[in-house]
């Protein structure tokens, strides 16, 4: 017999096997190659939330085809959890269902199963379409982010969960799940989407009705911007459900779809007075907010500037000394050494390497915070909250920034 959700193993910290994960992502050659500095990582996540580390039981694609298409998803089931919550996840532009993710694989071995879909071919291959190979993401992305595109991305998504309800028979996996307990899950347009799904006031959009009723949505990157302050509380008055927004202040996508700054802030305190948060990484990049760890420089600094305190200027609400201690509290938690010896190619490797290390404790606050969320609102696990309440802001640091509603 399955053991039961309430029987979980005992927790521990996430420690070397996150380092490990860490690491995936490549980066440029250089005559030093950059790298991630692990002990810091590893002396970071073991003071942090305490985390399950449980098996990944099952890692399956599951596909059928339709009248109209073929659809595809990919289901994680953890081990040692049955019934496990579900955490339905929407990818970005450009990426499949079934490609390897960070945050699915860390959710997974957290104790939730996690189905991911990609309802739209079209978002899929977005960015091997005609438009995007003459270097037009912009278009790509407007045509994407569309009323029509939207409208129908939810109308599939909607079909999708009820087709996999009902046919627990055909995929026997899906009889692990907990349709109970779900969360909607989602990056880059992803996160628009299950915003929307949730009760975002999207123009020119419909609402569509899930088969499932989700208990909380976590939205990673682009929020969208430009939304004029007077309409930010009708944009969100009727979001129904617990929302964890993460963002970055270096975060831009290749169609400058991210609000950056007070505009989060701003569009957080429009949210309804239902228990979101919003986790704002100081540094913060599109890449890194989908999982990826690699030594690319901040978007508005120089090449070889070790940590992008200009970028975090940019906030109405950084002061230049705010900004500048940052800087130096991160460097003290990286244990960084100074001496420099010019712009040789060690210098600029080790310079990349603090880079690096800075992204990885980034990665890794989300993922510890992400699943203390997920742990407080989907199984209200005291512990949970408590951390989140009283010790998530001073661990996070110069790392990040947490606010909760109270």
């Amino acid at each position: 017999m399955a053991r039961p959700d309430a029987d979980r193993p005992s927790r521990r910290h996430i420690v070397p096997s996150l380092v490990a994960a860490l690491l995936l992502a490549g980066c440029a050659s250089f005559a030093q190659k950059p790298r991630v500095d692990a002990q810091a990582i590893d002396r970071f996540v073991a003071t942090g939330y305490v985390a399950p580390r449980l098996g990944v039981a099952s890692d399956e694609a599951i596909a059928w085809n339709t009248a109209d298409s073929a659809v595809s998803a990919r289901l994680l089931v953890p081990s040692h959890v049955a019934p496990a919550p579900l955490i339905v996840y929407l990818p970005g532009l450009g990426q499949a269902a079934t490609a390897d993710c960070t945050w699915t694989h860390a959710w997974a071995e957290a104790g939730y199963a996690v189905l991911s879909i990609q309802p739209l071919v079209e978002d899929a291959e977005a960015w091997t379409s005609a438009d995007a190979r003459r270097g037009e993401f912009d278009v790509v992305a407007r045509h994407r982010l569309a009323a029509p595109a939207m409208q129908q991305r939810l109308s599939e998504l909607a079909r999708t969960i009820a087709t996999l309800k009902a046919r627990t028979a055909a995929f026997p996996r899906l009889a692990a799940i907990d349709w109970t307990r779900i969360v909607l899950a989602g990056y880059d347009v992803g996160a628009t989407t299950v915003m929307v799904a949730a009760g975002e006031a999207y123009p020119g959009v419909e609402p569509v009705s899930l088969p499932i009723r989700p208990r909380a949505v976590l939205a990673l990157g682009p929020l969208e911007g430009g939304i004029p302050r007077g309409e930010l509380t009708t944009r969100y008055e009727k979001v129904g459900v617990p929302a964890l927004w993460v963002g970055g202040r270096n975060e831009s996508t290749v169609y400058g779809a991210a609000a950056q700054g007070s505009a989060r802030d701003d569009a957080f305190e429009a949210l309804p007075r239902n228990g979101s948060a919003l986790l704002l990484l100081a540094d913060g990049t599109h890449r890194q907010i989908a999982g990826e760890v690699v030594a690319e420089p901040p978007v508005d600094a120089d090449e070889d500037r070790r940590i992008p305190a200009a970028r975090a200027q940019r906030s109405q609400r950084d002061s230049v000394e705010e900004a500048a201690q940052r800087e130096a509290e991160m460097r003290a938690l990286l244990g960084e050494r100074d001496g420099r010896s010019g712009a040789d190619a060690g210098a600029v490797a080790a310079a990349r390497s603090l880079t690096m290390t800075q992204r990885a404790l980034g990665v890794a606050a989300i993922r510890t915070v992400t699943t203390a969320y997920l742990d407080a609102v989907v199984r209200d696990e005291p512990a949970a909250r408590d951390w989140l309440r009283n010790a998530a802001g001073p661990w996070l640091g110069p790392v990040a920034r947490l606010r909760l509603q109270p």
